[in-house]
């Protein structure tokens, strides 16, 4: 009976650490065995945080401060505006986008591109809005956003 009780003792420290490592080496640890899936749930733990001009954390975002805190959280730096951050990775067509894929929007009125987001798949995406003034999940299909569209990337092979 003793040696029972030390092997499960054993066994629910393995699990425990085993726990502990995806944790660490999953959440905390940048580029560290995370798969591009999971940067769309990530994105979404942050739904609602407030937009804060020139913001990077989850104190506050704006839109490309938010797309460089989550790129980071996998081990890719991304330049700090959106305009320099559609130059990263490679090109992808509107009609093949996939959750993870960076999209870009000219919002001003003028053809540069000066919004950005992160697509999570079924026309939509998630951004740091200045209008909502917090984080939250717009639909391309819309006529405001299919109109300032300007292309994707991929950042993830």
């Amino acid at each position: 009976m003793r040696f029972r009780v030390i092997l499960i003792t054993a066994y629910a420290c393995v699990v425990f650490f085993i726990a502990i490592g995806i944790m660490l080496y999953g959440f905390l640890m940048p580029g560290k065995g995370q798969p591009k899936g999971d940067i769309v749930t990530l994105a979404k733990q942050y739904l609602g945080v407030p937009y804060r001009y020139g913001g990077s954390t989850p104190a506050g975002f704006d839109c490309s401060g938010y797309m460089l805190f989550l790129f980071h959280q996998f081990g890719k730096e991304l330049p700090r505006t959106a305009d320099q951050q559609a130059t990263v990775g490679s090109h992808v067509d509107i009609d093949s986008l996939r959750p993870g894929n960076i999209v870009f929007f000219a919002t001003t009125g003028e053809p540069d591109i000066s919004h950005t987001g992160l697509y999570i798949g079924d026309h939509k995406f998630i951004h740091a809005s200045s209008t909502a003034k917090k984080v939250i999940i717009s639909n391309l299909a819309e006529p405001y956003w299919r109109n300032c569209f300007q292309g994707a990337r991929q950042i993830f092979p």
